[in-house]
């Protein structure tokens, strides 16, 4: 074996001892001890996903979304998610200008810090052809907004609740839609295994932001 060839040997071999490791850090679960900007990298590089599922019992079109655009500043975490129909049917057999303007482009802007840890869950999916989902909440029944309401009401639906820790805007083809905050919101993840990860980090994440940034109950 000449000189050349273990020089060549080495240098494509060592990278390959190197590297699972470091792809293992990305893609594994995160570290139980890790920092706040560890947890949110790991959130970036693990949240991204797209699927394509039926849109109607027909299936003469298919609906494709996807999350992207994961970035972290701090305690904010901003993503995307956009999706869009195509038809499969022979010509005819689908309004092509419904599929068209049904196309829907939503960005999401998330305080973790104003999350409840306790309320971000992972959610099988109820039908075969839909991928299973994270759903998270700031619901906060410590909030004296929630307080005076059970006071008023005994039992009440919160369904416009928000401490404003959840926002978004939705745009439906060229139109906007909305542009709101929310109280609670979901996002699909590719399976358990996935999904059971990303709750792990949230919750963590979310804690961690708590401490460095208490939330304020109303006045």
């Amino acid at each position: 074996m000449t000189k050349l060839f273990r020089l060549l040997l080495v240098a494509t071999c060592f990278p390959m001892v190197l590297c699972p490791p470091a792809f293992a850090q990305k893609s594994g679960p995160p570290d139980p001890n890790a920092s706040l900007q560890e947890i949110l990298d790991w959130l970036k590089a693990n949240i991204p996903y797209s699927y394509v599922q039926p849109q109607n019992r027909e299936r003469t079109a298919l609906r494709r979304e996807a999350i992207s655009h994961v970035r972290a500043k701090g305690c904010r975490l901003n993503y995307e998610i956009t999706s869009d129909s195509f038809p499969t049917g022979p010509p005819g057999s689908t309004d092509y200008e419904d599929v068209r303007q049904s196309a829907e482009r939503q960005q999401w802007a998330v305080d973790l810090a104003g999350l409840n840890p306790s309320l971000i869950k992972f959610e099988t999916s109820k039908q075969e052809d839909r991928p299973p989902r994270i759903r998270f909440s700031s619901f906060d029944p410590n909030d004296p907004n929630v307080t005076s309401q059970l006071k008023k009401d005994g039992v009440t639906v919160f369904v416009n609740y928000s401490n404003k820790a959840i926002w978004h805007s939705d745009r439906m083809g060229d139109h906007a839609v909305r542009e709101e905050f929310v109280g609670a919101s979901t996002f699909a993840v590719k399976d358990e295994v996935k999904g059971r990860k990303i709750v792990s980090a949230l919750i963590h994440a979310a804690e961690l932001c708590r401490q460095a940034k208490p939330v304020k109950p109303n006045p």
